[in-house]
């Protein structure tokens, strides 16, 4: 079961201040998750010890085959749970400038940089090494993406995998309308977990929260 949940934040302008509150609302939609997934175990009032690696990649200390994941943009809180390892990162579509493509990103076309982007930081979160900056970096084949845009005006999330360009769409699953219009939310996982995409079978479903 792979659920993304996403929320947005009251900001006021004050950087720390702003942080705090997305760090935290992000950690509310994870309780609230975990609680729905599994009321008996979870209780949202005391949700689970998270701790980290030294590289800073959050886990549950008392749940190992719980894996989640959270990113923020923007006013945009995001996070994302499943049974195997996951990275997911949200970020404001935006203009990227030459320099920051160039060292980056492989040099890649404008329309192609914010999911370009995601998807090294989605990766880097899911191996809990961090933004991979060599600009030629492959993700290696056993490794999947999935990426969302909202689409107010027809009431979907176009969901494309990067190998196969498997599109999804109006499905009682997708997110909801306007959700997280102005972002797009990329999501990193193991193939081998059969929960997104596989060399033999479609697209599983994605909740959304």
């Amino acid at each position: 079961m792979l659920t993304i949940g996403c929320a947005r934040a009251e900001l006021t302008g004050k950087a720390a201040e702003d942080r705090a509150r997305l760090s935290l609302l992000c950690q509310t939609l994870l309780a609230k998750m975990l609680h729905e997934r599994s009321p008996a175990l979870f209780d949202p009032s005391s949700p689970p010890v998270i701790c980290r690696t030294e590289l800073g990649k959050p886990y549950f200390r008392d749940h190992p085959d719980i894996f989640f994941s959270f990113s923020h943009s923007g006013e945009l809180a995001v996070c994302a749970l499943g049974n195997a390892a996951l990275g997911v990162d949200a970020e404001r579509k935006r203009v990227i400038s030459d320099g920051v493509r160039r060292r980056f990103l492989g040099g890649c076309a404008q329309p192609d940089a914010v999911k370009r982007w995601t998807e090294r930081e989605s990766y880097g979160k899911m191996t809990g090494e961090g933004f991979l900056f060599d600009e030629n970096f492959i993700v290696p084949h056993e490794f999947a993406y999935y990426s969302a845009v909202s689409d107010v005006k027809n009431n979907i999330a176009e969901q494309k995998n990067k190998e196969k360009s498997s599109i999804r769409s109006g499905s009682q699953n997708d997110c909801p309308n306007g959700a997280f219009e102005g972002y797009m939310i990329t999501l990193c996982i193991s193939r081998a977990a059969g929960t997104i995409m596989t060399d033999t079978e479609p697209p599983h479903e994605i909740t959304w929260y």
